[in-house]
């Protein structure tokens, strides 16, 4: 990684290895990556980029194209927002995707992350709900429905 103007470049994701460990981040902002058998789990934590998505969309493409329809969890842990660009790149995501993705589950514990929400839902097809921490396991029980 190189060093720009804004300082060094931080790695964007923690990914799982084939032997069960993972890579672990070096800076403030990551994505991790978690497939389940029956929906994809991201942990978000900091700042979300667009330099963020570029790294982490591949591999949901990825997982699209194995899987079909994608459901996806967002558990959004010590979560600071996105940067505009960021948010920009999030929607642009969901609206270019939103054939592979079939239900999205948001985790937080903030307003502003409900709210961030609701944002995309006139644009895209998949049902989108956000879940307080407390109903993790309701979130996850949701995306596995038929």
């Amino acid at each position: 990684t190189g060093a720009g103007r804004r300082g060094p470049r931080r790695p964007w994701a923690v990914w799982s290895t084939p032997d069960g460990g993972t890579i672990e981040p070096m800076g403030a902002t990551m994505i991790r990556i978690e497939p389940k058998p029956e929906f994809v789990e991201l942990e978000v934590i900091g700042t979300l980029t667009r330099d963020d998505y570029a790294g982490a969309v591949p591999e949901l493409e990825d997982l699209a194209a194995k899987r079909g329809k994608l459901r996806l969890l967002f558990r959004l842990t010590d979560f600071h927002g996105w940067s505009l660009l960021g948010l920009f790149t999030d929607i642009r995501f969901e609206l270019e995707h939103q054939e592979q993705i079939d239900r999205i589950a948001v985790v937080g514990d903030t307003r502003i992350e409900e709210w961030g929400t609701r944002l995309p839902k006139p644009f895209i097809k998949a049902k989108v709900r956000w879940f307080d921490f407390r109903h993790l396991d309701e979130a996850r029980d949701w995306l596995r429905e038929a």
